[in-house]
This record gives C-alpha cells, sequence and structure tokens, in this order.
C-alpha cells in the first residue's frame, strides 16, 4: 500500500507540473508586430472643402510594441499624393488652372487603447480575438511647399478594428485624421493655400489629411502573459 501511494504521489506530481508548463507556454503574448497596409488617403484643405473629395491611393508599413492586452504604442508610416487640376477662389487675381502632383509621406507616433483584452484567453474575463481601439498621438508630414519640402507637425487620432487570424497573424482596419500644426499648405502652392493672405490671422483654418487602410501585420517577439495584471 505504501508503494502504491508512492506511485501515485509520483504521477500526480508530474501531471501537475507538466499541466502547470502546458499552461505557461499557453499563456506566451506577442510584444512587437510589423506589417504592411493600403488603402487611401483623403485632405480637407484649401482646394479640397469637402472630406473624401479627391481620394488619392494610400500604403505603408506599421511597427507596434504591445505592453499589455489593452495598450500599444504604434508608428505608422504613410505615403501618398495630392493629385489633380485646381483653380483659386479668385480667379480673377490668379488666372488659370494649377496641376499638382505632390508626393506626401507621413509618420504617426501614436498610443492605442483596446476596448477589450485583445488576445482570447479563458481566465481572462472580456478577453476577445477582435476588439475595437481607438489612438491619437503627433507626427510629421513632408510635402512640396513651392517646389520645396517642406515638414510639419500633426496630430493624428483616429479607430481601428484588430482582428486576431492566429497567435501571430493580425488583421487591422484603421481611419486616421492629422490636423497640421503651424502650418496651412498641404497645397504647398501659395496661391492655392491663401490667395488673399488671410490664413495667418485665422488659426482654425488649417488643413487637414486623412486615410483609409486595411492591413496584416505578424508577431516577432514573445514573453509570458503575466496575465493576472490585466484581470
Amino acid at each position: 500500500m505504501t508503494t502504491t501511494m508512492r506511485l501515485f504521489r509520483i504521477i500526480l506530481f508530474i501531471a501537475v507540473t507538466t499541466i502547470g508548463k502546458v499552461s505557461v507556454s499557453a499563456q506566451m503574448m506577442y510584444t512587437t508586430e510589423a506589417g504592411v497596409y493600403g488603402g487611401a488617403s483623403y485632405v480637407t484643405g484649401d482646394v479640397a472643402k469637402k472630406p473624401l473629395e479627391g481620394m488619392q491611393a494610400d500604403w505603408g508599413l506599421t511597427f507596434r510594441y504591445v505592453f499589455n492586452q489593452r495598450i500599444a504604442l504604434h508608428a505608422d508610416y504613410h505615403q501618398t499624393h495630392l493629385e489633380g487640376n485646381f483653380q483659386t477662389e479668385y480667379p480673377a487675381l490668379y488666372p488659370g488652372n494649377y496641376q499638382l502632383n505632390n508626393q506626401v509621406s507621413m509618420l504617426d507616433l501614436t498610443m492605442a487603447f483596446n476596448f477589450f483584452d485583445y488576445g482570447y484567453l479563458e481566465h481572462v474575463m472580456y478577453s476577445s480575438n477582435i476588439t475595437p481601439y481607438l489612438f491619437g498621438g503627433i507626427g510629421v508630414i513632408g510635402f512640396p511647399s513651392n517646389s520645396d519640402p517642406k515638414l510639419a507637425f500633426t496630430l493624428p487620432f483616429g479607430l481601428g478594428v484588430k482582428i486576431r487570424l492566429s497567435p501571430r497573424l493580425h488583421l487591422n482596419t484603421q481611419w486616421t485624421h492629422r490636423l497640421l500644426s503651424g502650418t496651412d499648405n498641404a497645397e504647398g502652392v501659395d496661391e492655392l493655400n491663401d490667395p488673399l493672405r488671410l490664413n495667418g490671422s485665422n488659426r482654425l483654418n488649417r488643413d487637414s489629411w486623412g486615410s483609409f487602410s486595411i492591413g496584416i501585420s505578424v508577431g516577432l517577439t514573445q514573453r509570458d502573459c503575466q496575465c493576472q495584471k490585466y484581470q
């Protein structure tokens, strides 16, 4: 009987140890992600008064550092164009059309907050493989200005939805809107931007740039989930 009890205890110890190791290995989470995406961009300025007018192709790269199931740091690079044939609001002063084909590059650094604990775990309430999120931060934009390149600061913010296709693969859809700070010349041509030279007195008259995108990201590095911190 004693031998049987000892054998039972040994088997129980091995089983508990094995289950514990499996549980820990199943609670790994990826802390960094990299991916690509494509979509469409729009500008709201002095030549495009209506949102979503004159949309152009938008593509880019994304990198994310995941702090936990709720919070992540996003670094997004976008490249797009402002293209078209435009007139000023005052053709009597500036007759003729202005043909634009400006390449625009944008870099956003934002903090994202997930509505749910992202990455389904049985013992974490409200965890899910699908979550909406909101984000905001700072950025820079580069565009031509009277044939010279120019950099300006932006204030990006927006909403998105993230879907976990596998432990390592994610589908992302996102809307981003950027307010230009310190400048109001997204067109890069003074005659289109401010024909009467009055914008300097109106701080509320600021161009903005936005984009809709969908992309795929892949997990790169991982660590233990430490899920007790998220409950």
